[in-house]
This record gives structure tokens, sequence and C-alpha cells, in this order.
């Protein structure tokens, strides 16, 4: 088809069914009324994203979201969608985290017909937004796996039917994910973070699903709980449906942040949920009976056209490194799983096109999207390998490193959404730059992956990555400057914990410095989720904040940003406060902690520098920056004062590099005794054994408390932490402290004759 001719083209309705006809229709009088004024656009909000139609940044234009069952596309439906985006859109089609493909800057007036084309060839638009049932998702490799129990894709078809367009599920509380896995080794498809997570089993040669329900992402995370083990498979769709219509009846809907299916469970509790999901499920069961699934349209293999012979073991170059990296044995002999990677899931019309020109030549006659914003092309024989790397490498698509770290996913943030608050996408681009892609060089950080959400949102599902960030802002005077949450160890069966905040041109370096530090950390081969696990939340903070002199680059590049706004004044003072912020954290990993800026001074200039762990030129440093100059000084005087505080910082980094082990301090002999299961005879145990540790031995009040306070906030409800505190007023202080913020004291005990050990339980 030509794209130039489609505007001018009508769908042959003969292949639409009815009810979807109507349907358009009926979108197309709503746009109508909407243009005559006769509804606001608030009003008509909840109707367009009930038909897949999200706004932009951008005022008069739409994303166009294409909702594709388990990713599954077949050529015809590639090139309508390539038609489309260049017709109505930006002429990209971009590759979702959910298995979705979006379009770009489409005006509202030409939706409808976009909606006919797609209809035309069995493709909608239906519920892929709003309080609905969402695109279901399951892993790309069903059917293919080596180690799948069973292909998925019949079951998630049948989930997809019952669902779609079904007066049940079309005005939720909020909107619903379900996702199905078949294999066994991994979690491909993050089931545990869905609203209903379906997972194949076989017990006693029976197959049957592990469901689980209530995991989510966004600003509290969650891991789903388990609703039943072992389902058979003829019950999956009822269960579905009978989560869905407890959600529906006792879901929140006065306040949306709230109104997800992980917050209904944590407020009424999971065995009150399990009791009502049992009613609802029996209801169902005795009214309808068992579900049967709907055919999977099966297409005959092609041996390949003009088989050639090679030998994969002289494959060199980016053949061989495309080969090692997206080419997969399939479960069936002599057939292979193609990964195709698509930097930052964002594809050119003419490149769409080609991909369904080599699917319809090499494969099955379908191409599934992957999570990982890929494409993921099966049933390629072995024979073909190095015609379909020819190929791909004709349209730019041949880049090796599929599924590894260097295939960063990222949201469109806010090149093109409104929610967002960075340019994911900027950042992907940036980050993209510290790996060569297929370079065995990273061949050690085999399963580390990175995420970049624009927000809070997690629609790149940075929560699930080894390195993940997600974009807010932070108040820098009268201005909002881009900021980035780090977060760290998570994978598809784990959440991982927020870090630090660091600002948005500092997360190039962060990432540096933690491969670095894994690299040099782990042990015996250790993941990355392990050796983070394995670290803990405080450690990771501390290499962060600590090693890396975070706080001392944020103050500096806030100074800069302060100076290029004429905020002379604050950002003299912030240069200063990036000089304290510098030395404290060096003299930290020397022992000596303090919050007094004129201490912290007087011991980097006698300390520091001193031990010649920084240059002799700053031995006057107090004289050199207590001069902060009138309110609003002249911008030649706060240049002077930036440039002093940054060669005051990259000294320190300098001497972190170079002296940083030998700098980090030795643990008291509390801490020394505790951790070897010493105790004075004459002491009781405690009751509880703690989670975490903290010593505060020689920090004094009110620190000692403000840092116990803080470390509680890290831990959740009912874990224990036990902290190290001197004899006299901490601990005579901090517990009563504590309990006055409604902490509970479980233990109070005397270490040794200069310490305490005190056990606090956390419970708000």
């Amino acid at each position: 088809m030509n794209p130039t001719t489609l505007s001018n083209l009508s769908a042959d309705t003969t292949k639409i069914p009815a009810e979807v006809l109507k349907e358009i229709e009926i979108f197309e009088g709503e746009v109508a009324r909407l243009k005559r004024g006769e509804i606001t656009a608030d009003q008509f909000k909840p109707f367009r994203l009930q038909h897949g139609i999200y706004g932009q940044r951008q005022p008069g234009v739409q994303m166009v979201r294409v909702k594709l069952p388990q990713g599954r596309l077949d050529p015809t439906q590639l090139r309508r969608l390539a038609d489309l985006a260049e017709t109505y859109g930006s002429g990209i089609c971009h590759l979702s985290t959910r298995q979705n493909i979006q379009m770009h800057f489409a005006k509202i007036e030409n939706v409808s017909i976009m909606m006919r084309l797609m209809a035309e060839v069995g493709l909608t638009t239906r519920e892929a937004c709003a309080d609905t049932v969402r695109n279901v998702t399951a892993c790309p490799m069903a059917g293919i796996s080596p180690t799948e129990v069973v292909d998925v894709t019949p079951y998630g078809l049948a989930i997809t039917q019952h669902f779609l367009r079904n007066p049940i599920c079309q005005k939720l509380p909020r909107k619903f994910k379900i996702a199905l896995e078949g294999c066994t080794d991994q979690d491909h498809a993050a089931t545990t973070i869905h609203d209903i997570g379906i997972t194949a089993r076989k017990q006693d040669g029976r197959l049957g699903f592990r469901i689980v329900v209530g995991g989510g992402l966004g600003s509290t995370p969650r891991i789903a709980n388990v609703l039943a083990e072992f389902a058979p498979p003829e019950d999956l769709v009822a269960i579905c449906e009978a989560v869905i219509r407890v959600f529906d009846r006792h879901g929140q809907r006065q306040n949306r942040y709230k109104a997800r299916l992980k917050f209904l469970i944590e407020k009424i509790g999971f065995e009150k949920f399990y009791l009502l999901w049992k009613t609802e499920i029996d209801l169902i069961k005795s009214q309808n009976g068992h579900y049967t699934l709907p055919a999977v349209q099966e297409i005959p293999l092609k041996q390949p056209a003009a088989p050639r012979a090679w030998d994969r073991e002289k494959a060199t170059g980016p053949f061989a490194a495309w080969l090692k990296y997206n080419v997969m044995p399939q479960k069936q002999p002599g057939f292979h799983l193609v990964t195709i990677k698509v930097p930052l899931g964002d594809l050119k019309s003419a490149q769409v096109r080609s991909v369904a020109d080599v699917c319809e030549r090499f494969s099955d006659g379908y191409i599934r999207v992957s999570v990982q914003q890929n494409f993921a092309m099966r049933w390629v024989h072995e024979a073909d390998l190095p015609a379909v790397h020819e190929a791909l490498m004709e349209i730019g698509l041949a880049e090796a490193g599929a599924e590894r770290i260097e295939n960063i996913v990222a949201c469109p943030g806010t090149d093109t959404c409104g929610l967002s608050l960075t340019s994911s996408k900027g950042l992907a681009r940036t980050l993209a730059g510290l790996f060569t892609p297929g370079d065995p060089v990273n061949d050690d950080l085999d399963g580390m992956t990175l995420k970049i959400s624009g927000c809070q949102n997690a629609c790149a599902q940075h929560q699930l990555a080894s390195i993940g960030f997600h974009g807010v802002g932070k108040k820098i005077g009268r201005h909002t400057a881009p900021f980035y949450e780090l977060h760290l160890g998570g994978s598809n069966t784990r959440i991982g914990p927020m870090i630090v905040k660091i600002p948005a041109k500092q997360a190039p370096e962060a990432v540096r410095h933690l491969l670095k530090w894994y690299r040099e950390g782990r042990l015996n081969g250790e993941s990355f989720e392990n050796f983070a696990a394995r670290m803990g939340k405080g450690k990771l903070k501390e290499s962060m904040m600590e090693g890396f002199l975070f706080e001392a680059d944020q103050e500096l590049h806030l100074a800069g940003v302060m100076a290029e706004k004429g905020q002379t004044g604050h950002a003299v003072n912030k240069a200063y406060r990036a000089i304290v912020a510098a030395a404290k954290g060096l003299l930290v990993l020397e022992g000596i902690d303090s919050s007094i800026d004129a201490e912290i001074l007087f011991k980097a200039e006698t300390l520091l520098v001193g031990k010649e762990i920084l240059p002799r030129v700053f031995s006057r440093l107090t004289d050199q920056v207590k001069d902060l100059g009138p309110k609003s000084p002249m911008i030649e005087f706060t240049r002077e004062k930036i440039a002093y505080a940054k060669s005051f910082v990259e000294a320190s980094h300098a001497a972190f590099d170079k002296h940083g082990r030998a700098l980090k301090p030795r643990k008291t002999h509390a801490a020394e005794a505790l951790e070897g299961g010493e105790r004075p005879a004459t002491e009781t145990p405690a009751k509880t054994a703690p989670a975490v540790r903290l010593d505060l031995s020689g920090v004094a009040c009110p620190i000692n408390y403000v840092k116990t306070k803080l470390k509680l906030e890290e831990l959740e409800i009912g874990q224990c932490l036990e902290v190290i505190l001197d004899e006299g007023e901490p601990i005579r202080n901090v517990p009563k402290s504590l309990q006055g913020d409604g902490q509970k004291i479980l233990a109070q005990e005397k270490v040794d004759a200069e310490h305490y050990r005190l056990l606090v339980e956390k419970v708000t």
C-alpha cells in the first residue's frame, strides 16, 4: 500500500464486526460534539481514554495506543500501523513495556479513520487506556521456550476476548493489568507486579496455574499476594472475573491515588479479600460453567527458501556478537528466537514495513513486542540466520546486545507525555554512550537491566531494574530542576528500593560508580540483585552519598544553575555548601562525623590537608570560604567562589579514588563485639532478633536521635533496629525520643563500659 494514498482510502467495512463499526461511529459522533462545543474536553476525556486515545504534552494532538494481546502482530498489521503513523502521526511507532504500540501527534478528527483502518486488519485501541482491563501481556517466548510448562498464548487470548468490551469492567475504580508466564526459570512477564499474575505449573502430571493478585508499581510498589497455588485451566477466566468483580464493588473511587487493587487488599486485609473472591467465583461457576479456549491460528512453518551452509564458529565481528546476544535456540530443534533490538522502542515507519518483510520471509508470520521494548521474531531457521542479519543490517536494526544492560528501557518522558517530569529518553541516550553494543567486556554484567521512567507512574518499570531511575522535580529558588530518584537491585520478582535523589546531570556518573563498585565488591560471580541485597539500603546509600560525594556534586550543580538565573547570593551559598559537603564526606570515611560547619572546615584543613589526603592549596580553607559576600554579590565574585568550590570538590573526588579504601572507618569495639556474637555474661539477650544494626558510638545528641529516626524510615513496619549508643545523654535521651514518636523499645542493654545496645521495633 502506498502510504501517500492512505488518507483517501476507505476501510473495507465487510471485514469489521458490526459492533466495532458502531463503536467507531459513536466515537466519531462524540468528537463532533466536542468540536461543536456541546461537551467540554474534561467531559470527553473518560470516553476518549476508554477508546485508547491519550492526551499529549503538546496541545491539539493525541497519542493512539494500539492494544496488542501478548504483543502479537502479523506482517499485514505491521504495515498498516506503519502507514497510519506516517499518514496521521509523527511517522514513529513506539513499542511499550506492556507490549502495545503507540503512535503520537495524531489529530483527534483523524482518530476514527485510524480506528477503521486498524479494525480492518484485526487491531483495536479499545480499553488500551482508562479504568478498564488493559492489554493482557505474556511471556514473549510462549510456545517456544525450552523451559516452559505450557504455551500460555491461548489462555491469554481467552482472557483478552472475555474482558474486551465486557460491561463488567468498563468503569472500574482504576486500571487493571493481567500478565501470564509459562516458563519455569524466569518470570519474563513480571507477573508479581500485576493486579493478576498467572504462572503455569505442573503437579502430578496435571497442568495448573499459580495465581497472584494485588501487585503494582508506581509511588507505592507492592509484590502480589498468592491467591491460588494450583488452579485448574478451566477455571482461569472465572478466577479473573471474580477478582475483577470484587475490585469493582469494593474498590476506592474517591481518591484515584488509592484506587488500585493493591490498596483494596491492604485496606481490608487479604483474608477478607479472599472470602469475597471465593463467594464471587462460586457464584460465577454455578451460573456459567467452564470457559473454552479460543483456537490459536497456526501458520505452516517455512523451510529456508535457499539454505546455505555456514559455520557458526567462524562468525566474526558484528554478526558474531548478534548471534551471541540476540539469538536464542527454541525448544523446537533447528529454529531460533531472534530479538530485534529497538533502541528506546522507537521505529520509523519505513523500518516497521521492513520488519514486516523480514518477518514474512523468515518466520512463522507473527512477531511479538517484548516488555523490553524489542521485537521477538520466532521460528527463524538456523540456515537463515546470516540472511536475517543481513536484512536487519540494511534497515539499521542489527545492533547486538538485546536484553542486556545496554538495552536501556525508557518511557516517552517529556518528549510527549504531559505527566513526565524529566526527559527519560534523553538520559537513556546519554547512558547508552557508556556501553558499546555487544561488547564482551560487559559479559560480567549479564542479567543487569537499566530502566528510566519520567515520573513515578513507572511506565518503564524502573523499580524492576538493576539500576532504575524515575524523574522528579526539585525546587531550586524560584525554579524547578530535573532530578532522578535512584532505585537499585530490582528484578521481575523484586522491587528495587529507592536509595537517593540526584540531579539529572549526575545520573551517568552514578551509573559509572555503581558498576565500578559492583565489579570490585561482588563475591564469586554474585549477581547485582544479590549484591544489592547483601549490601542493604544503608550501605548502598552510604556508597552513593559518602563514597561518591553526591551531596557535594548536587550543591555544586545547583550553584551553577542559580548563577545562570541571576540568583548570585544563593549561588555563593550553594558553592559554600558544596565545600562543606565534600569535606564532611571525606571526614566521615576518616571516622569523624560532625554537623558543625566550622569544625568540618577546621578538620579538613588540619587532618585531610595535614595527612596529604587533600592538596596543600586548601590549607587555608576556612579563610577562603568564610566570605559569602553581600546579599546579591557581583557575578565575578560569584564565579570565583564557584570555581574554588569546583576545585575543592574535584580534589575530594580524586582523594576518594586514591585513598578511599584506607579512609574507611574501622568498626568500634562495641560493634565488633556484637557482630562476633559477644555479650556480657550478666546480660539477657533480646527476645527479638534485630534485622538491621546502626553503630552510633561516638555520635552526640541530638544527631544520634536524628540518624536513628532516618534509619527507621528505611525499615518496614514490624522490623527491628539495633542501635549502639554511648553511655550518658545518648542512652538517656534517644529511647525517650523514640518512644515519644510511637516506636517500641524492646531492649536496652549494656555492651561494655562505654556503650549500650538499644533494640527498637518500628511501629509507625
